[in-house]
């Protein structure tokens, strides 16, 4: 298994197994395996931390640990007691910590807890690196109600149609429908029947083989026997072949191979009159009490708080998905609007600039009337000194601009005649330094006193050699610096 160093110090205990502390990712998998190593420290470590009792390693140190790091320790020490839990998420532990968990250490892990008959919800979130075989000591298990093999959604809906069937594309981004159906087939098929939901990968379901349908297909007949009480309008209720529990006819629908009237995060079930929406983005349904869900209040579309794709103009208050209404906030005044309540203009050359309209001014992005695009005049400018800018309306944008550039050239001119306020660099200014052996201060005022005549720095220089230095009474000004 993959190793990991210690637990935080000034972490927080929980009251039970159920409640641990809230950490993130990374220091949730620095506390896990600090087993494996194959040391002489390392081994005497391992030897007495076998030696303590269940209470030590269930409420003193498995407290400390969430679920899958409980039960990672679980299968290193072989002690059923690191883990009290029925639920095992991986997600609750850092993805690149879980991508490196192999089938062998995640049939090591659910054999060492008794998954089979203790374990009712597995989520294999960022665990990329398996092919499902190692869900094998699941089979035929009469307790499990939820399992979620949705391992590296996001990195399959990056993959293209060509991409998964190439021949060198990863096997990591599927498991496996060859091994992993029929443990879901021995699941059903108990007397018991307490699987209630089940979250298919991305892969599967644009796939669509066969072998899932016809899964599909004895998984509803299986929950069309069971009558539900919906959590919402309190009725009973029962999925019927025209309103199935999962929709494995019609594979041109979005919703193929999604598991409906079940919420993902309590798994209470919802009848199909008070059944929210699937979240569009994560592809789940949640009840109201669980996980709220806004819509778009142009199209419709569901995106659960989880998730929360929707934007917000702050003028109107109504939300848009990015397919409906093109909401920006405006890098000047910081207020979000759609475009029915205020234009927004992006500059097309250069796209980093954004601004409303009531905020164009000639330092950032405007509209040009003549030539109907918009840029920012930094790009306007940069055009017009290579002799490009042929719109009319372009230069008369720019033009303001153009004199302000004319205005500071005239100025930094004046103050060079006059040898007053003028740019000095730090290389100029210590070069001066050593060679003349003065302070800063006067390797300044040489240098802009000579500005305006000389030009040069070895004049600044020789002019310091020949008048006396600052820590003398008199400054190579001739004034008394006492």
């Amino acid at each position: 298994m993959p190793e990991a160093t210690t637990v935080r110090d000034n972490q927080e205990p929980a009251t039970d197994g159920e409640n641990a502390p809230t950490t993130s990712r990374r220091s949730c998998c620095a506390a896990t395996l600090l087993l494996s190593g194959s040391s002489t420290s390392q081994n005497r470590n391992v030897s007495g931390i076998t030696k303590l009792p269940d209470s030590i390693l269930r409420f003193s140190i498995g407290r400390y640990l969430p679920n899958p790091s409980r039960a990672m320790m679980a299968a290193a020490l072989s002690r059923e007691a690191c883990f009290n839990s029925d639920k095992l998420d991986f997600g609750e532990i850092d993805e690149e910590f879980a991508s490196k968990l192999t089938d062998d250490d995640l049939a090591d892990i659910l054999l060492s807890i008794d998954a089979v008959n203790t374990l009712k919800m597995l989520k294999l979130i960022g665990c990329v690196d398996i092919s499902g075989v190692g869900l094998e000591p699941l089979r035929g298990s009469s307790v499990l109600q939820q399992i979620d093999l949705s391992t590296s959604d996001q990195a399959s809906s990056m993959a293209t149609n060509e991409d998964f069937f190439a021949p060198n594309f990863p096997w990591c981004f599927a498991l496996s429908e060859d091994a992993i159906v029929p443990i879901l087939d021995s699941i059903i098929s108990k007397h018991d029947k307490s699987l209630k939901h089940v979250q298919f990968p991305l892969f599967w379901r644009n796939n669509k083989r066969g072998l899932l349908t016809e899964f599909m297909e004895r998984y509803n007949v299986v929950q069309n026997n069971r009558t539900c009480a919906c959590t919402k309008c309190r009725e009973g209720f029962q999925a019927s072949e025209e309103y199935p529990w999962m929709n494995h006819t019609n594979k041109s629908s979005t919703y193929w191979g999604l598991q409906k009237y079940t919420c993902y995060e309590c798994l209470m079930h919802v009848c199909c009159e008070c059944e929210t929406p699937f979240c569009k983005s994560c592809e789940k349904m949640f009840c109201g009490d669980c996980c709220s869900t806004r819509y778009c209040d142009s199209c419709g579309m569901a995106s659960c708080s989880n998730c929360d794709d929707l934007l917000k103009c702050d003028e109107c208050e109504e939300r848009f998905c990015s397919d409906c209404g093109d909401v920006r906030t405006c890098e000047c005044c910081n207020q979000t609007r759609c475009f029915e309540c205020a234009l927004h203009y992006t500059c097309e050359s250069c796209g980093t600039m954004s601004n409303c309209v009531e905020c164009a001014h000639v330092d950032n992005v405007q509209w040009c009337d003549f030539c109907e695009e918009e840029h920012c005049n930094d790009c306007r400018l940069k055009v017009y000194k290579e002799g490009n800018l042929d719109c009319k309306g372009c230069r008369s944008l720019l033009l303001p601009r153009i004199m302000q550039e004319k205005d500071s050239l005239c100025e930094q001119l004046v103050a060079i005649e006059n040898g007053t306020n003028v740019h000095l660099s730090e290389a100029n200014i210590e070069f001066v330094m050593e060679r003349a052996f003065c302070t800063k201060d006067d390797a300044i005022k040489a240098l802009k006193e000579i500005s305006g005549s000389y030009g040069h720095l070895n004049d600044a220089v020789a002019l310091l050699i020949l008048k006396p230095k600052s820590n003398d009474k008199l400054c190579i000004f001739g004034k008394d610096q006492m």
